[in-house]
């Protein structure tokens, strides 16, 4: 009854004692006993050490639900595999096949690409399956699909996959232009200031990960901010492009004047 009632009052001041989940300390039931049975430690010892190895243990599995979510939500935004593949097999169809290098639009529609009496549409993406999916449902729900140009803007890697597909699977009626981004004359300002937004998104989703690593990747409501900073689409470079939008379809404008002056010299 003794030794009940001294278990049971080491127990509760345990409970209410503060420990170092920091300190380095017993990690399994052995060690707890062994440590006992060498310093021949009293009843309150015994509590504390046992509430200091099951409270590493708990953060332990905290940390690591914690991380599982984190790279679950990391995987999530980022490329699906199965995408990802796509793009390879469309660039290897590129090299290999003379039909997916072959030019966008056909020569006898090129014209068209200056007329302002067609409607002109601009896809700023690098996802292929989504411009393709985009493209064909507006051509498919338009009264008057032959008056289309869609102008596909995406990025240099993404060139190649997105032009095959869409040399390869020609779209009825509508005209579809495809360009990289480094086939554009960008200005100085605008060149600039995205690399500018690239490096600060950078050292933000740097100092978002080195914070969540020093906290052992615990977070709370409050930190979901900085998973949306660890997602891959905030150092896309089509992201962060949106923005400029307007320079986009400036340049577009300026490449259809100089096309629509070239053909009437």
């Amino acid at each position: 009854m003794k030794l009940r009632e001294e278990l049971t009052r080491a127990l509760l001041e345990a409970k209410d004692g503060k420990v170092d989940n920091n300190e380095k300390g017993i990690e399994s039931f052995n060690q707890l006993v062994q440590e006992m049975t060498l310093k021949q430690q009293d009843v309150k010892a015994f509590a504390f050490k046992t509430k200091a190895m099951l409270s590493r243990m708990e953060h332990k599995v905290q940390s690591a639900r914690q991380r599982e979510s984190i790279y679950w939500h990391l995987a999530s935004h980022g490329v699906p595999k199965s995408l990802h593949c796509l793009c390879l097999k469309l660039a290897e169809e590129y090299a290999v096949n003379a039909m997916a290098r072959s030019r966008l639009p056909p020569p006898e529609y090129v014209s068209r690409l200056s007329d302002p009496s067609f409607h002109h549409l601009v896809l700023l993406t690098d996802n292929v399956l989504a411009a393709s999916v985009v493209i064909s449902s507006t051509v498919e729900k338009s009264a008057n699909p032959e008056k289309l140009i869609f102008h596909i803007v995406t990025d240099k890697k993404t060139y190649t996959p997105m032009h095959a597909w869409f040399a390869i699977h020609s779209i009825q009626s509508a005209v579809v232009e495809v360009k990289g981004l480094h086939q554009y004359e960008w200005s100085q300002e605008v060149n600039v200031a995205v690399k500018e937004m690239l490096e600060i998104h950078r050292l933000i989703w740097g100092q978002y990960y080195k914070n969540l690593k020093e906290e052992d990747f615990e977070y709370d409501g409050e930190h979901k901010r900085f998973l949306e900073a660890l997602s891959p689409s905030c150092l896309s470079l089509m992201n962060l492009l949106r923005i400029y939008i307007p320079e986009v379809i400036a340049l577009l404008i300026s490449q259809m004047e100089w096309m629509t002056l070239n053909m009437n010299l």
